[in-house]
């Protein structure tokens, strides 16, 4: 999630309800030790992407190859260019913690993946590779969307990057929707089932106030909305121009279908024309 960064500098962090991972969120405090002066193991850079660890397990040049290619091909899509980045893994989930409960005000033991606009850095711990790169393309479009001039509405970048965890290169090389959370779509659709209209307009209005009461149906929401967008053809146009009022009767329909949930599936990201950009 972000919001307009306030004299303070703001830092992201991701928040694990049950196993699910809901994304970032972002607290009014800031990273306390700067990832820049500490202490790292191993380090390799790519394009704009630097990648640091800590600890022999984790090898940062596949890393820093992935981070680079996935930013490349997300430039391509949107035609906005990224600044620099640092991605920053710990050598586990405890190492992370520690430094979280150590640096990070209000870090919970919950809280997941985060990224510091202020640091323009990625941090995180050392997980299975699938994970990683889910987790990896998720922040890294939340650094990219970081470079716009103008912030996206809060539900249509938290949903984005949700569906951005599940793109991969197709047989062709472009990027193409590999896989769809179902959950979140099941979220959603008892979401619109009980409460229709108001439910959506409560995550397309509400902001981080909507965020804060309920963040699994918030993030659920925003990513069934992405995904119909995407289905739709119109998903790239929307995040290049921040411009987008969901068709609320569509949407009601495709969130209550689920045939059409894997309908997008293989198919590749829609391209973006110039005079949307």
């Amino acid at each position: 999630m972000r919001i307009p960064a306030p004299p303070v500098i703001l830092g992201g962090l991701t928040l694990l309800v049950g196993a699910a991972v809901l994304s970032t969120l972002y607290l009014g405090n800031p990273l306390g030790q700067p990832i820049r002066t500490m202490a790292w193991t191993a380090a390799a850079e790519q394009g704009a992407v630097r990648v640091v660890s800590a600890g022999a397990a984790i090898e940062p040049a596949p890393l820093a190859e992935f981070s680079q290619r996935h930013l490349t091909d997300l430039q391509g899509w949107l035609g906005i260019a990224p600044r620099p980045v640092t991605v920053a893994l710990f050598a586990d989930r405890s190492a992370y913690a520690a430094y979280g409960k150590a640096e990070i005000p209000g870090f919970h033991p919950r809280m997941d993946f985060c990224y510091s606009p202020a640091e323009q850095a990625v941090v995180g711990y050392r997980t299975g590779d699938r994970d990683l790169q889910a987790r990896l393309r998720h922040e890294l479009f939340h650094h990219l969307s970081a470079s716009r001039p103008v912030r996206l509405p809060l539900w249509l970048e938290e949903g984005t990057a949700e569906l951005i965890e599940g793109l991969a290169p197709g047989p062709d090389g472009a990027l193409v929707l590999s896989a769809v959370q179902t959950e979140h779509l099941r979220t959603a659709a008892r979401a619109v089932h009980r409460q229709g209209d108001v439910a959506i307009q409560a995550v397309l209005s509400g902001g981080r106030k909507a965020l804060a009461a309920d963040a699994k149906g918030y993030y659920a929401m925003g990513y069934a909305l992405a995904l119909h967008l995407y289905e739709r053809g119109e998903l790239g146009s929307a995040v290049a121009t921040g411009l987008v009022q969901p068709d609320l009767t569509a949407f009601r329909a495709f969130v209550s279908d689920q045939d059409r949930w894997t309908a997008s599936i293989s198919r590749p990201l829609p391209v973006v024309s110039v005079a949307t950009r």
